[in-house]
């Protein structure tokens, strides 16, 4: 057999011996930096320029020549017959690497490689690829146009030639013989590649707590899934699809350690143990997934999703006479085959050579992927082998995300099983169809205290969906999800590039406990979009259960409204992810209630919000009385008029807030008390003096008054009615008798009859106003050396004066400002000699508002001599 590369058995079996040793992680930068000499380069992958490709060939040499101290005392400790009988190797090893570049950077093969395997390899090599049965494929995920602006884009344009994450991202090759859990080996090691990528440790994931619990699912921990079953036919060790595993894993269930359920096999991998894992593992889950891309056979495509989420798994028809067993290379040539085998893309090169392919496969240009298969590292090129980009058997392709810790603890769903089923979700300007999809939970994961929710979780079949999120707290009506208190003041905004699931981070919402609230959904993007739901399905292995109930899952149109999904047989893909906060939710006690009276039989109550309440109640009581419950406002209402109120009677009022549980209210501590008495409101008073010698005073109504009573005083003096006025409708009076330049305030009061009696209302006065001036002369206008000089009499409690001039028949013009009503002369200097000019004067006050002028007189025209 062709010598393999020595110091990577090394670290393969030294890996294998950590993870057997306990079932505890490993930290990707222990494993990885124990030594710049190891093979394995720590938490950077190595990416490849096509210049860069011979250096790399050159450099993976020299590092072979010097295995890492450390990595060798570790391998002694654990493995020191394979350790010596390396060391042996070593200079046998060299010399073919010195014969023959490596297959991979060169991507050529010579005669002595083409001689490195007999007849009985060759055939141990395709032997497992004549055991294999079709598996499931599902249809690619829909791929459309987002609708927006700037959001189209050329897939894998940017990246680099070469990509290849072994050594950096990867964990250990396995074995899954003696079953058929090629999926579930997929998708664990798409798990451990993400956890090694956010540098979260090297995790040994069970593939038999995977396929155990995805065919024996149980009720999950806040028991809103007791009736959703995946039944498998079968031996759920001989079945799956990636895709169908992604739906089952974000519910958080299926993916512990290896060492708390072992593969049920001997070290020959030869043995089926009829052991299963304990059903108190369910949920005891080390690996959380956090998002998976669900995608159609592109290579752009498939480079971005491998250089962001370091493997994508991949479904395909795996034949032995498309497999060259030398070059460790794979092309199926033929369409519409299937799927029998599942494995793990984790990097790529463009330049490998289509030559290094059977003549059967029908390669037509250079690529592969590096493929890493679940058979053992015995097979192929240390368990990987390199598949055509010209393959066309290609299906069920997803990329995985997953955390150790997630922030949000509380997984809140419905869709406990795993069929691949939809919505049609239109644009939410759609005429008809569903254009918005929500989910409605009742908050109990926090045992009593209250919880915060912070993740939602979104699960399409469309590329380039653009989704607007709203939260609904306290709902009132669990048939409508928007029957409760909008978290944000407008959705937010969420761009998924891929069809999958999607964890999406929103601004935090508390919940109390008890209450109901919602998930709403609309799409702002494209046209339509494909939204996951749980139905009923069955395929070839296995049946979908879904255990469905009203007032879970709805949809809404524009015609119908909101409709039960129920109805239809499905419940959206939607989830909501919570933390529990140390105590219960407290509501805060309105404050700064004021209480004002409004009229004769009306007060009127205001306070401030608190935020997150499903509404208010308003209390009363009369003087010596008790408090009785008044009313209620729902949540975005802070006030309230109380109707009821008798003409006279000081009334006392207090308000509280609450929250709608299952249980009933959750109330607030009362506001403080703030007391008034019903009467007639105190109309509000303005004047606008006329430089015609009238004061206009105008006035606010006072609902329920029969009339006013208008009221004057001058400065010093009391005050005198001047005018009583019937009518609710008359809000003005001109007081003509004034004297110029005067100072008056004005009140009003509004009236009423009550129980026959004359009733009225406070009153507040207008502030001071100081009336025109009278009408203004001109005494004299007399040629000087200078001008022209212009006289008046003065009134001397004006403010100033206004001086006018009109040139011949021309247009009457200001020409200057006297700042002093005690002046009473002025020099124009601008005159012309021969011309003749008349004038006027203005004499003006000020009010608060600004000037006023008064009337005047013209004065004859003069000419200046």
């Amino acid at each position: 057999m062709r010598k393999k590369n020595i110091w990577k058995q090394l670290l393969s079996l030294t890996l294998s011996g950590v993870l057997l040793l306990g079932s505890a992680p490993v930290s990707g930068e222990e494993l990885f930096s124990e030594s710049e000499d190891t093979l394995y380069t720590g938490v950077e992958a190595q990416v490849f320029s096509e210049e860069e490709a011979q250096a790399f060939s050159e450099e993976e040499e020299q590092v072979q020549d010097v295995p890492a101290e450390e990595d060798t005392d570790q391998v002694q400790d654990v493995f020191e017959d394979e350790a010596e009988e390396a060391e042996n190797e070593v200079g046998e090893f060299q010399s073919a690497k010195e014969q023959s570049e490596d297959l991979f950077s060169s991507g050529e093969v010579t005669d002595e490689d083409s001689q490195a395997l007999t007849e009985e390899e060759i055939a141990a090599q395709k032997a497992p690829m004549e055991e294999l049965s079709p598996i499931l494929v599902v249809e690619d995920p829909f791929s459309t146009s987002s609708g927006i602006s700037g959001r189209s884009r050329s897939y894998g344009s940017s990246l680099p030639s070469r990509y290849d994450t072994r050594g950096a991202y990867t964990s250990q090759v396995k074995n899954q013989k003696p079953y058929g859990m090629c999926w579930a080996f997929t998708t664990a090691a798409g798990m451990e590649t993400s956890l090694l990528m956010k540098g979260q440790g090297l995790y040994d994931l069970s593939e038999e707590h995977l396929a155990y619990f995805f065919a024996n699912r149980l009720n999950d921990p806040l028991g809103n899934t007791a009736n959703d079953k995946n039944i498998v036919s079968g031996s759920y060790r001989e079945g799956g699809n990636q895709v169908l595993a992604s739906l089952f894993l974000s519910t958080w269930s299926g993916m512990g350690l290896e060492s708390q359920a072992p593969y049920p096999t001997d070290a020959t991998h030869t043995e089926q143990y009829d052991t299963k894992p304990s059903t108190s593992l369910a949920y005891q889950t080390s690996a959380y997934l956090t998002d998976a891309v669900f995608s159609g056979y592109d290579v752009g495509k498939i480079k971005e999703l491998i250089y962001q989420y370091g493997a994508v798994g991949m479904s395909l028809w795996l034949d032995g006479s498309y497999y060259d067993a030398i070059n460790y290379t794979y092309g199926y040539p033929y369409e519409g085959s299937g799927a029998n085998h599942a494995v793990t893309l984790v990097g790529w090169d463009d330049s490998f050579d289509k030559n290094n392919f059977p003549a059967a496969s029908k390669v037509t240009r250079n690529g592969a992927w590096i493929a890493k298969n679940s058979w053992g590292s015995e097979w192929g090129d240390g368990g990987y082998f390199y598949i055509s980009y010209d393959n066309k058997s290609n299906y069920n392709i997803v990329a995985e995300g997953a955390t150790v810790a997630p922030a949000y603890t509380n997984n809140y769903f419905y869709d406990g099983s795993s069929a691949l089923s939809s919505l049609s979700l239109k644009k939410q300007t759609a005429s008809s169809g569903a254009t918005m999809a929500a989910n409605v939970f009742t908050a109990t994961a926090g045992n009593g205290n209250g919880e915060v929710l912070g993740e939602v979780v979104l699960a399409t079949h469309s590329d380039a969906g653009l989704f607007g999120i709203q939260v609904y707290t306290n709902l009132t009506n669990p048939a409508d999800p928007t029957s409760g208190i909008p978290a944000y003041s407008t959705p937010v905004q969420f761009y998924q590039t891929y069809a999958g699931i999607s964890t999406v981070k929103v601004p935090e919402v508390t919940l109390t406990q008890g209450s109901m609230y919602s998930v709403v959904i609309t799409n702002l993007g494209s046209s339509s979009i494909d939204f996951l739901c749980e139905t009923e399905g069955n395929y070839s292995w296995v049946r979908f259960q879904p255990g469905l109930a009203i007032e879970q899952s709805f949809a809404y149109n524009s015609k119908d409204g909101w409709s039960d999904l129920y109805e239809d047989g499905m419940c959206l893909r939607i989830k909501a992810h919570t933390r529990t906060l140390s105590g219960p939710v407290t509501i805060a006690a309105p404050g700064f209630l004021t209480a004002a009276s409004a009229s004769y039989k009306q007060i009127n109550l205001s306070w401030s919000a608190v935020s997150g309440v499903s509404g208010y109640e308003i209390y009363r009581k009369a003087k010596g009385g008790s408090y009785q419950k008044l009313g209620n406002t729902s949540y975005g209402t802070t006030s309230y008029k109380d109707g009821s109120a008798r003409y006279g009677v000081t009334y006392t009022y207090k308000v509280r807030a609450y929250t709608n549980v299952s249980s009933g209210k959750l109330y607030s501590s009362f506001s403080r008390e703030k007391s008034a008495k019903a009467a007639l409101a105190v109309p509000m008073v303005s004047v606008k003096v006329s430089g015609s010698m009238y004061n206009k005073v105008s006035w606010t109504k006072s609902y329920g008054a029969q009339g006013y009573v208008v009221y004057r005083k001058v400065s010093k003096g009391k005050w005198k009615r001047i005018a009583t006025l019937k009518g609710s409708s008359v809000l003005s009076y001109k007081d003509k008798k004034i004297s110029a330049t005067t100072v008056y305030e004005y009140a009003v009061r509004a009236y009423r009859k009550i129980n026959g009696k004359n009733v009225t209302s406070g009153y507040k006065s207008s502030g001071k106003y100081k009336s025109a001036a009278a009408r203004q002369k001109v005494s004299s206008v007399t040629n000087t050396r200078y001008g022209l000089r212009i006289r008046w009499k003065t009134q001397t409690k004006c403010d100033g004066y206004f001086l006018y001039r009109r040139e011949g028949k021309g247009k009457w013009k200001r020409i200057g400002t006297v700042s002093s009503g005690k002046r009473s002369v002025y020099f124009d200097n601008t005159v012309k000699k021969g011309k003749s000019y008349a004038y006027y004067v203005r004499a003006y006050v000020k009010e608060p508002y600004g000037i006023v002028a008064g009337r005047y007189t013209k004065s004859v025209a003069v000419r200046k001599k």
